[in-house]
């Protein structure tokens, strides 16, 4: 990339970090699913989508708790998608033994908080819960 390249992307990188009140790189707003069985356990291992907006994200979460594009698996049954807006989304999944459900969340206010010590309040995280069936 030319020095005019790295220059556009610089301002680029900057514009997005101001729009969201942050002040290093990687503070985006995420979404953080807790997922549960219905004992109400963490889920071990889940698979399905979430759809925010016009935005679908598939996802797979197990033992190997591996990163996917726009979701990372952090806990047993916990899975954060990132790079998103913590607003109302959908999201289908079931355990691999069980049937699927489909949900709508809504985040409320008093589940967001910054997401990180050098984000401002412009980048949130929201956590919600889902039981599977």
């Amino acid at each position: 990339m030319g020095q005019v390249g790295w220059r556009v992307a610089a301002a680029l990188a900057g514009l997005t970090l101001a729009s969201c009140g942050c002040s290093s790189v990687g503070c985006t707003d995420e979404v953080q699913v807790q997922v549960v069985d219905a004992a109400g356990n963490p889920a071990p291992a889940f698979f399905g989508q979430a759809y925010f907006g016009t935005v679908t994200i598939p996802f797979l979460c197990d033992e190997a708790l591996e990163p996917g594009p726009g979701f990372l698996c952090t806990a047993p049954g916990e899975v954060r998608f990132y790079g998103v807006r913590p607003v109302a989304f959908a999201v289908s999944l079931q355990a691999p033994d069980g049937p699927p459900t489909t949900q709508t969340l809504r985040p409320s206010p008093e589940d967001s908080e910054p997401n990180g010590e050098r984000c401002g309040a412009g980048c949130q995280l929201a956590r919600v819960s889902v039981q599977l069936p």
